[in-house]
Parts: C-alpha cells; structure tokens; sequence
C-alpha cells in the first residue's frame, strides 16, 4: 500500500513539475517574438515607419510596432514591402504613388480595413504599379476599402471581399468583372479606363451610389437598370448607343455620357425622365492642343515644341468656347511645360460655373504623339471647397511626362464632386 502511495506522489510530482516548467518556456517564447528584430529593406519604407513609431535610431522590435494601426507612406518611391508584415496590428495603410513591385507581405495584415496602391501622377504603362497577382489579398477579409491601379487583369482574388464599400480599380487591364458580382456591399465602384465591355457582373450591386466605367468598350448599358441608388454615373467615352436603361434611375444627380454614339433625342428624353439629374452629354471633343512653334523657327503647318533642352514653359492654343459646350466646369486655360521637345508638365485653370459647392475635382488629361497616337494619360486632383464662379488652378499630378515624348495634349475629362 505505502509503495502505491509513494508511485501516486511521485507521478503527481512529476506531472506538476512538467507544467511548472511548460509555463515559462510558453512566456519565454513570447518574450522572444516580441524582442524579434524587424528590417525594413527599403530605405523609404524604413524612414516612414521610423517616424510613425518616433524611432529615428536603432533596432526596430515587434513590441515597437504594437501600437501601429495606421500608415501613411504614399510618395516614399518604395518598391519592396519586406517587414510590413510584422504590421499585424494595422488597420490602414496607404501606399499610394510608390513604384510596388510585390505585394505578398501584405498577406499576414489579417486587421486590415483600409489599403491604397494607387499611382496618380501618371497613368501610363510605364509608371505603374509592377505587381499583377492579387492572391496576397484574397483573405484580407476586413477591408471596406480598397484602391489599386497596376497591370491588373484577374479579379478572382476579390470574390470573397464581401465586406467591400469602396473599390477603385481604374486604369488597368481587367476585361472580366464577373469576379465582383458577389461584392454587394459596395457602394462606390471605379473601373474607369479598363477594357471591360460586358458589365452584367453589376446587376446586382444595387447599394451602389456611385459608379465609374469611364474609358472601356461597353456598348450594352442594360445591367444598369436596377441600380436605383445610384446617384453618380460616368459612362464617358466608350460605344454607348442606347440609353433606355437609364430612366429608372430616379436617383441619380449627376451623369456624363460624353463621347458615345447616342443621339440628341435620346438624351432630350433621359433630361425628362431625370429632371434632377444634370447630364453631360456632348460627343464634340476638343482637338489636341498643339504647343505653337517658337519665334525663331520658321512658319509650318505642323507646329513642334521648343527646340531647347531646358524646360520652357508654352501657351497651348486655348479654346474655352468649345470646352464650354463639352464639360462643365468650362477650362478657362491649358498651358504647358516642356522639357527636350516633349510635353513634360500641363497646368492651366477651371471655373466653376455651377450654384454649388465642390469639394473635389479631377481631371484626365489625354497626351499624344506627332502622329496623333495617344501615348499617354495625365491626371490632376483638386481637393478643397470650389465655390460658385471662382477660378482655381491645376497642374499635373507629379509632372516629369517628357520621357512619353508627347507633343499634343488634350482636356479628356472634368469631374467635380
């Protein structure tokens, strides 16, 4: 009986001894993720995060960057996201105008609400982001929103983003958006300057209030027809004929439909059954705006560009009363920079013509080569309260556009919201 006893205790005692010891090995190990040293390899990067978490100097540790639920680090040229994943904690993050070229540490920000790697100086295949796969994203299933303009062609890994408010994929290379038609949260969609022409995936996105497909080839509008909460619509410049389908949305405030193939009885239509909507409809594009040649060359057909290499600075041949007829706000003046002979900056002024209030404008900018070929898109974005006639200026987002070796240069598109 005693020897029973003396096993029991003995195999107590060492049941007892192994959990005691279990316990500071558990701490340990926590200790020792939280002591672990993170490297940022990009030197942008590693500057933003330095300062974010008032770290100028030294190590960095994951207990530094607990408290990190926010980061802003558009405009630091990063290219290599190496350490951001130790950023679990992070709730945004703004990546905006940085030369990405791998989003995969992305993948581990499982608290990620908010995420934007936009490029808007300069929307043209050479500037953009350098990623193309999306996989890094497909459990991020906290974002709302999300802001991305790359190479992008596969959508498949957002299908199961279902809790998306706010999608902006403007300026990329997708053609098929059937991936999206689960996102019915959604409220605000931008697809512009794609190469989408089938939209049936957006039937049923019907918490949509604001929809932008602005440059793609979309003939067939009909998927619209049930999105009765739209209240802004961009369907400018794409091969729309018929625009029955539109009548039904009783909500809508604002709607551009330039450069399309619909006539004017139509839209006369489309204003009675929209009264409250205000229409933008003119197909009549403004000409490329050609920089006049300088006084020492000799009279051509053919204007060029200042022959210096230093960045001139030259007046375009304005044309205000034909912008007037196309967009609203009216182009008051188009001006441009050059550097080597080449479009290098565009900048000029709108005037808001309206009785109300902006709080934001962007406008697209086309650029085109000697033989009329467009090579190019520049962008420029307007924040701040725009008042009733009062004239503001613009220029370019980022500048630098010689390296495209544009010589003509045209007002695309005016949107104020």
């Amino acid at each position: 009986m005693k020897k029973a006893v003396i096993i029991l205790l003995s195999s107590i005692l060492a049941t007892a001894s192994g959990c005691s010891a279990a316990v500071p090995k558990q701490a340990e190990t926590s200790s020792v993720q939280a002591d672990k040293t993170v490297i940022f390899k990009d030197q942008g990067l590693d500057a933003q995060i330095r300062e974010a978490i008032k770290r100028p100097t030294g190590e960095i540790h994951k207990k530094d960057l607990k408290t990190l639920t926010e980061l802003i680090a558009s405009k630091r040229n990063i290219t290599d996201l190496s350490g951001v994943e130790d950023l679990t904690n992070l709730k945004k993050i703004n990546l905006n105008d940085n030369p990405i070229k791998d989003i995969k540490p992305l993948a581990d920000l499982a608290n990620l609400e908010e995420l934007y790697l936009t490029r808007f100086a300069l929307m043209d295949a050479k500037n953009r982001n350098e990623f193309s796969d999306l996989t890094p994203l497909a459990k991020l299933n906290h974002l709302t929103v999300l802001e991305i303009n790359s190479s992008l062609k596969d959508l498949t890994p957002l299908k199961d983003l279902t809790n998306l408010k706010k999608l902006s994929l403007f300026w990329n290379e997708i053609s098929d958006i059937s991936a999206l038609q689960g996102l019915t949260q959604l409220t605000e969609l931008n697809l512009s300057g794609n190469k989408i022409n089938d939209i049936d995936a957006l039937a049923g996105l019907t918490n949509l209030t604001s929809l932008d497909l602005y440059d793609n080839d979309i003939s067939d509008i009909r998927a619209l027809k049930g999105l009765t909460q739209l209240k802004t619509l961009r369907l400018s410049s794409n091969k729309i004929a018929d625009i029955s389908a539109l009548q039904s949305l009783k909500n809508l405030t604002k709607l551009e439909l330039t450069n399309n193939k619909i006539r004017s009885t139509d839209i006369e239509a489309l204003s009675k059954a929209l009264p409250n909507c205000t229409i933008s409809s003119s197909s009549q594009h403004p000409a490329p705006a050609l920089a006049p040649a300088p006084a020492s060359a000799s009279a051509s057909k053919s204007p060029t560009a200042p022959p210096s290499p230093d960045k001139q600075e030259i007046s375009s041949k304005s044309a205000p009363n034909k912008w007037e007829a196309v967009f609203n706000p009216v182009m008051v003046s188009l001006n441009a920079k050059y550097f080597n002979n080449n479009v290098d900056e565009i900048y000029g002024e709108i005037k808001n013509y309206t009785k109300k209030d902006w709080n934001y404008v962007e406008i697209t900018l086309n650029l085109y080569d000697e033989n009329n070929k467009q090579v190019g898109k520049a962008y420029s974005k307007i924040a701040g309260k725009i008042s009733p006639n009062k004239v503001v200026k613009f220029t370019s987002e980022g500048g630098g556009l010689s390296y495209l070796k544009a010589k003509k240069y045209e007002l695309a598109s005016v949107s104020p919201m």
